[in-house]
């Protein structure tokens, strides 16, 4: 069901962590011009006094609301049962952006959740197999072309044709969000990019181009 005013959610993330004293501290200033709704628990919320709701259906206007999910409903991680219900409103069109707080993926991992994060598993919902995790701020804006791998294994997932498509996708979605252009820089590999190979090979061997003797 699709709502009619614009809704903002928030998951709590692991409740020993830091996510909930952030968003305690957050909401303290926020003023908010839609509704934002966390989702969680009142037995783990560090801050004021949000209005507590049962269902998406019982906000109404602009405020800060906590939606409850009792401990009974929760099987697993507590910070996993979070961010599962605000997929399903966001896949139900109940919810308009969501927000995630910091997990655990030890926990993750221990209570069986068979994801490394947050991106592996929006992704799998919404039935996309390709994706990228960015960081944007007005100052600074940082696409991730390597993400949840041991750092040994870095070196064997940087091929020429995965950066390729990687810089196509990256490209095509920037153009779709914001319909202009954008100046992509990419990182080195290796320090000073590998120097012309005194400091690593790896960026000239995958450089077009390039003929290994």
């Amino acid at each position: 069901m699709r709502t009619a005013k614009k809704i903002i959610a928030i998951t709590m993330g692991d409740p020993s962590g830091i996510g909930p004293e952030v968003i305690a501290k957050s909401m303290e200033r926020l003023r908010p011009r839609y509704p934002v709704v966390l989702i969680g628990s009142r037995d783990y919320y560090r801050g004021g006094k949000p209005n507590v709701i049962q269902h998406i259906g019982d906000i109404g206007g602009p405020d800060f609301y906590l939606l409850h999910i009792p401990g009974e409903a929760i099987t697993g991680d507590p910070s996993f049962e979070f961010v599962k219900r605000g997929v399903e409103l966001s896949l139900q069109k109940e919810i308009h952006a969501l927000v995630t707080g910091p997990i655990s993926k030890e926990k993750w991992f221990q209570a069986g959740v068979p994801f490394p994060g947050h991106t592996d598993y929006l992704a799998q919902m919404a039935g996309v197999d390709r994706y990228i995790m960015f960081f944007w701020s007005p100052d600074i804006r940082v696409a991730l072309f390597s993400t949840h791998i041991p750092l040994k294994d870095v070196f064997a997932n940087v091929k020429r044709g995965k950066i390729v498509s990687f810089l196509q996708l990256l490209d095509r979605e920037l153009d779709r969000l914001f319909g202009d252009e954008f100046t992509l820089l990419v990182s080195g590999l290796n320090p000073h990019a590998g120097e012309q190979g005194v400091i690593g090979t790896e960026e000239l061997e995958e450089s077009p181009g390039y003929n290994k003797k």
